[in-house]
């Protein structure tokens, strides 16, 4: 669990690094700061409430990874012809070009939807 722990921290930071890098900012320390007490308190909050498992049993099973795989599918293809549907949308509009910023914001929701679905696969 520590690798993974560890693993993460390098990751956030890179994360937080990398824009600043890309912006051409000298002040780094705020950021490093703030990336080191963010991962701190995951793994505070990891520490407190990861409770061990006592029994033997497996988290996961093949029927898991069959909902799993299943509710991906359901949730790319509702992907896609989302998107098709905005291209064709804004191109019937008269649209040449969009902000980025709608594309991150789907992406954003997307992603959300898709570890709250999971999570919700796993708890059955």
């Amino acid at each position: 669990m520590s690798k993974r722990i560890i693993f993460a921290a390098i990751g956030g930071l890179f994360g937080v690094l990398i824009p600043l890098l890309i912006s051409g900012d000298t002040n780094y320390l705020p950021a490093i700061l703030g990336g080191v007490f963010g991962i701190g308190v995951v793994v505070l909050l990891f520490k407190l409430f990861h409770k061990p498992k006592d029994n033997k049993i497996p988290d996961r099973d093949e029927r898991i990874d069959l909902m799993v795989r299943k509710f991906l599918s359901y949730v790319a293809i509702v992907t896609i012809g989302v998107m098709y549907l905005c291209v064709f949308t804004f191109d019937y509009l008269g649209f040449k070009s969009i902000d980025l910023i709608y594309l991150y914001e789907f992406l954003l929701i997307l992603t959300f939807i898709v570890l709250v679905g999971i999570t919700i696969i796993r708890k059955r």
